[in-house]
């Protein structure tokens, strides 16, 4: 049982993190290389697309992180 939740936390961790980068990376990135995109001066979407990628990488590392409390 232990080992099933310490799987289904990293797999919820692992989901969270790719869609916090998606959201806050991927697609202001694509906005603004396709022009579409009109959320403020560049330095501040540049500062928020920064914290949403370190946000998002954070929750993949806690992810990777908590699969070492499995038991054999």
């Amino acid at each position: 049982m232990h080992n099933g939740q310490v799987k289904l936390l990293a797999g919820t961790l692992n989901s969270v993190g790719i869609a916090t980068i998606a959201t806050g990376f991927i697609a202001p990135t694509t906005s603004c290389v396709y022009g579409i995109m009109s959320a403020g001066p560049a330095e501040t979407v540049i500062a928020l697309t920064i914290v949403w990628l370190s946000c998002g990488s954070i929750l993949l590392v806690a992810a990777r992180h908590s699969l070492r409390g499995l038991r054999e």
